[in-house]
């Protein structure tokens, strides 16, 4: 079978650049496959650009994979820079916008990861930037950022707590707080916690966060109503609820179900979509008013229901607490001990809900917010995070003002304000504050988020009124071709602003933050896996700046990886050109900063069952010394050493067009153009596909009518590819079995340029 590979040339393409085509070159379909086919779909795009202008025009032609079947084939395609005086699409200046980020980890990681040697290792990748994450928040804990400070009933060692922002002994590690008054099975970080609504233990409750109370926020609670949400697993036949209140209960609240849609498989774990566009229905005799606590018994249908979700929707407290207690906020919010969800039959009750003090040994809970009430007792040693004082005087930020984060939703608005404090008075460099840490998981409201929020921010302002703050360091972004039956973060984050906006407290906010890692799946790498993630990330960037933000607001992806599942491809090459892909793409769609995620050294694992890698820069032998470099790092050397420079002057961001799509119109080479301060070029070219090697020639057009001319050297070039590095896959024992630099040239001639498959080049005009 034979077939045209050139069917969708556009002729105008050929009249305007006089370039030759041959049409009437026949492949045998037999021979090649499928990405031999996408790859001889060719597109043409004519600049609409008017005054003076530049168009830089790289010709390809896919060479390597041709002469394997004997079949040569020389094909020129265009890729242009295109070049407007004074209108760059973006502008960047490197040292602050690209850098990376620092997290917690288990307990005497830090010693291992944040070594002298190890610390000057990371930083020799050149990311000047530093985020510190915190990964208290996604684990549902208080963070004591100082392990000095009080506690809000200090006889007891319990409470709300608030570290002290006047010791003088440096902070080198430190630690969360579990919180004993948790409702949610599930959390984001090492998932070990469980829920106290159904632990079987009629001592133990949940009780909301107080800081959502109309007598905190000055709000009407009907704007904050707080739920509590039973996965039954699949349908069951139920009739009944068991509540057994604690102090304060909710004197009116509805029960009802949820239609189908509610809950979705992510990572193999059930996880709920409380905000999704489903409806929250209503059981037949669910109104429940001027309710006493204690232990109720509703049946609220005399024929049994097939449902797997159930709510319970508070909306009036009783504003009563626990006796001897004169703190407000153990008199704010909601508290239940245990639930019972089930059928009664001829007297008898079948309770469908599973009780245990484990997350794999109970009915799956989901709750709108945790109080953050405490214990001494309660501190997580399993996992540690970077001490305040360790991380500014080992220089970890490049002396550059550090992105650091501050908790919302497990955090008190006092202890928040004592790091600042604390900051401030050690003339420690920020500018910039992340509030909270991906809320769009933590099943809270973006109107309730929004209220603490503010709470903070306002706050902040007031005392130091040149810090910026921001989030909210989502977990990714939707495709606005995602599911209708989801609520998106595009949607989330509306409703958040929008709040705001009712709260003339949109000016608190200045910077959106989120976090991406585009390839859900790590059992297979490939050209696919890297097309596909280019168009999430220019989708998801396009709705924001169609649909919420302004033109040019500053947005940050503060963490960037290929999954967040380890695996293999992110030790080889597909890992390191996904990230440069991010990295570049993210700047010319409008992005402000950058921040790679696995600055630290570390291990491999298999959190996916099907291969071993993780998102590291190296990798540590036996005895804690790093044994090698990956992929990962001579990428991240690449684009922040060799093309985004010099890092401390501001640098100008041209698009780039491609002409060379697969079916899709999805382009294998990517390319990223900066224009520096002394007038010349740097770009960074990617050649996405692992079967083709192109041959680049570079030409400049200065005027719409002029013909063509060469790029004029000298120029620089650096490459990395299959010859300099090789990923062994072998479990636990991965390593590379080469894993060198890139290769650099010196040439007074630009044309030709190489550029080999699965690789990053890139070219400085000198």
């Amino acid at each position: 079978m034979y077939f045209f590979a050139q069917e969708n040339f556009i002729m105008s393409s050929y009249l305007l650049h006089t370039t030759t085509f041959n049409l009437g070159i026949l492949l045998r379909y037999s021979n090649l496959k499928a990405e031999a086919a996408d790859s001889h779909r060719y597109c043409f795009h004519l600049p609409r650009r008017w005054g003076k202008w530049i168009l830089f025009a790289l010709t390809v032609m896919p060479s390597g994979a041709f002469a394997q079947h004997r079949r040569p084939l020389t094909v020129t395609d265009t890729l242009s820079i295109q070049w407007t005086p004074h209108h760059p699409i973006n502008r960047i200046t490197p040292q602050s916008a690209l850098g990376a980020g620092i997290d917690g980890h288990d307990h005497g990681d830090m010693a291992i990861m944040l070594s002298p040697d190890h610390i000057a290792a990371m930083k020799s990748a050149g990311l000047k930037s530093l985020t510190y994450r915190l990964r208290t928040e996604l684990g549902q804990e208080v963070w004591h950022w100082n392990p000095r400070g009080h506690w809000s009933e200090e006889n007891k060692h319990q409470g709300y707590w608030i570290s002290d922002s006047t010791s003088t002994v440096p902070i080198e590690v430190s630690y969360g707080y579990r919180l004993p008054r948790r409702g949610s099975t599930f959390d984001q970080a090492n998932n070990d916690g469980y829920s106290r609504i159904d632990d079987g233990d009629d001592q133990t409750y949940w009780k909301s966060n107080p800081y959502l109370d109309e007598k905190i926020t000055h709000e009407p609670d009907s704007l904050h109503p707080q739920w509590v949400a039973f996965d039954l697993g699949r349908n069951r036949r139920v009739n009944t609820i068991r509540i057994q209140w604690a102090n304060p209960y909710a004197t009116d609240f509805r029960i009802e179900y949820a239609a189908a849609g509610i809950v979705s498989k992510f990572n193999r774990t059930d996880v709920m979509d409380p905000y999704g566009p489903f409806k929250w229905k209503l059981l037949p005799r669910g109104v429940v008013k001027d309710c006493k606590g204690g232990n109720i018994v509703i049946r609220f249908s005399d024929q049994p229901m097939n449902l797997r979700v159930i709510r319970i929707l508070c909306l009036k407290s009783s504003g009563s607490s626990e006796s001897g207690s004169h703190d407000l906020r153990d008199s704010c919010g909601y508290a239940i001990r245990e639930i019972q969800v089930g059928l009664t039959r001829h007297g008898h009750f079948q309770d469908w809900v599973i009780h245990g003090k484990t997350n794999k040994t109970q009915t799956p809970v989901f709750v709108s917010s945790t109080d953050l009430w405490h214990r001494a007792s309660d501190i997580d040693f399993d996992t540690e995070q970077p001490g305040i004082d360790f991380v500014f005087q080992n220089d970890l930020n490049n002396h550059l003002p550090a992105l650091l984060p501050l908790g919302v939703l497990y955090d008190i608005p006092e202890n928040a304000m004592n790091l600042l404090h604390y900051l401030s008075r050690r003339n420690y460099p920020f500018q910039q504050v992340e509030l909270g840490e991906e809320p769009d998981g933590q099943y809270i409201s973006p109107t309730d988020f929004a209220t603490l929020y503010a709470e903070l921010a306002e706050k902040i302002h007031k005392e130091f009124p040149h810090i910026e703050t921001g989030g909210l360091s989502f977990q990714g972004l939707s495709s606005p071709q995602d599911s209708s039956d989801e609520f998106t973060e595009q949607q989330w984050l509306g409703s958040f602003l929008r709040h705001l906006k009712r709260k003339n407290n949109t000016d608190l906010f200045q910077f959106f933050s989120y976090e991406w890692y585009p390839v859900d799946g790590v059992c297979s790498s490939g050209s696919r896996e890297l097309l596909e993630a280019h168009e999430q990330l220019k989708e998801a960037m396009g709705s924001l700046f169609n649909q919420l933000l302004p033109h040019h607001f500053p947005v940050y992806i503060t963490e960037y990886g290929y999954s967040v599942l380890g695996g293999v491809p992110e030790e080889m090459l597909s890992g390191a050109l996904l990230n440069a892909d991010i990295v570049g793409q993210f700047f010319e769609l409008g992005g402000a900063r950058a921040y790679l995620y696995g600055y630290e050294p570390g291990y491999l694992s298999n959190e996916s069952g099907c291969s071993w890698g993780q998102l590291i820069m190296f990798g540590l032998g036996p005895q804690n010394q790093i044994a090698y470099q990956t992929a990962t790092y001579h990428g991240a050397v690449l684009y922040a050493q060799r093309w985004a420079q010099p890092a401390s002057e501001g640098l100008e961001i041209f698009p780039v067009l491609t002409s060379w799509h697969n079916r899709e119109g999805q382009g294998w080479v990517k390319a990223y153009a900066i224009r520096r301060p002394d007038g010349k070029w740097s770009l960074m070219i990617i050649n996405e596909s692992n079967r083709y090697s192109v041959t680049a020639i570079l030409r400049v057009r200065e005027s719409p009518g002029s013909p063509p001319v060469p790029l004029k050297g000298p120029v620089e070039v650096y490459q990395f590819g299959h010859k300099q590095y090789e990923w062994i896959a072998d479990r636990d024992r991965g390593h590379p079995r080469r894993s060198d630099p890139a290769s650099k040239v010196f040439s007074q001639s630009v044309n030709p340029l190489d550029l080999p498959p699965f690789s990053i080049t890139v070219l400085n005009q000198k």
